[in-house]
């Protein structure tokens, strides 16, 4: 009852309906997140989804599998789905680069306390250099993991590359050949790391700013309008009320009584194939009408996906 009341809400007030913020439930229910933690969830993944025009599904994914990740609570959805949406304004980052770079890079960073914020801000920083996705991920997560090793903090280790007068020769030394190219990376971008963590520190509301960016046309404003209308008919009745009963005795005769005419059309037909035998005109009669029962078919099915996305009338097309 509580997550149909949740898909209701924001079925009626985001560009979504009820029946997709269903969907994204059952995604995060899938993720292992109980009730408690999807109901406070389900808001920022719909930004999220909405910003970076992504399916219901990545948008779970991703943010479910980050926050898990990186040690954080669902009251954290918000953060972590701001930050995401705001990387991808401030940096040469995308979704796709910023999913597989964060997929790679999360344990390491987590292990080395680093936050949510400052590993995107590094993120995009590489990204800006042309480093993305898995080679991003996972020469960040090396430079991560080799300094920690050796005991070296980061802004160190920035120091003594961007003076080297060998810079790969230094990177490599400190991070080996995978983590080189990255720690070279941010090493001459220093400055724009602090700038960009700061940014994304501040980033609240960044989702939801950019997803109504996005819907700021005609054709957002159509996809608003049909989940609002939803939302009313849900406001109305749950799918079992009189409005149902009536769609549905007004389904099933229309049904019954396509498969009545069809079923006449059939007979009709057997008969002017069987005079067809005998007669050409008779079989191409018969032709004809096989003709008509495949279009009578065609156009039955047509009513009934039509029906199909009206709510309470959820009519199997056959």
């Amino acid at each position: 009852n509580a997550l149909a009341s949740t898909a209701k809400r924001l079925g009626s007030t985001t560009e979504f309906t009820a029946m997709q913020v269903a969907e994204l439930e059952t995604e995060l229910a899938k993720l292992g997140f109980p009730v408690s933690d999807i109901i406070e969830m389900s808001e920022a993944t719909l930004n999220l989804a909405s910003s970076l025009g992504v399916g219901l599904s990545e948008a779970a994914s991703i943010a479910g599998s980050t926050m898990r990740a990186f040690g954080l609570e669902s009251k954290d959805t918000q953060r972590v789905v701001d930050v995401m949406a705001a990387s991808t304004t401030k940096s040469a980052l995308d979704y796709e680069a910023l999913r597989e770079s964060l997929k790679l890079v999360a344990p390491s960073a987590r292990a080395t306390k680093r936050s949510i914020e400052e590993t995107a801000a590094m993120l995009g920083v590489l990204a800006d250099n042309g480093l993305k996705g898995s080679i991003a991920g996972t020469g960040l997560s090396k430079v991560f993991s080799k300094l920690s090793k050796s005991g070296i903090p980061l802004n160190t280790a920035l120091d003594k590359v961007a003076t080297s007068s060998n810079q790969l020769k230094t990177a490599t030394e400190l991070v080996g050949e995978v983590g080189a190219k990255s720690l070279l990376g941010l090493a001459n971008s220093a400055d724009k790391i602090d700038t960009l963590t700061e940014s994304l520190k501040n980033a609240d509301g960044a989702a939801k700013r950019l997803a109504e960016t996005r819907l700021d046309n005609l054709a957002g404003d159509t996809t608003k309008l049909n989940s609002a209308w939803e939302g009313f008919l849900l406001s109305i009745e749950d799918g079992e009320g009189i409005l149902n009963r009536i769609a549905r005795a007004f389904t099933q005769e229309l049904t019954a009584s396509i498969e009545r005419f069809r079923k006449g059309l059939a007979a009709v037909t057997a008969i002017f194939d069987e005079l067809g035998a005998s007669f050409n005109v008779f079989g191409r009669i018969g032709d004809q009408f096989k003709k008509t029962t495949l279009l009578f078919q065609a156009g039955a099915t047509n009513i009934k996906l039509a029906l199909s996305g009206i709510p309470f009338i959820l009519v199997a097309p056959a």
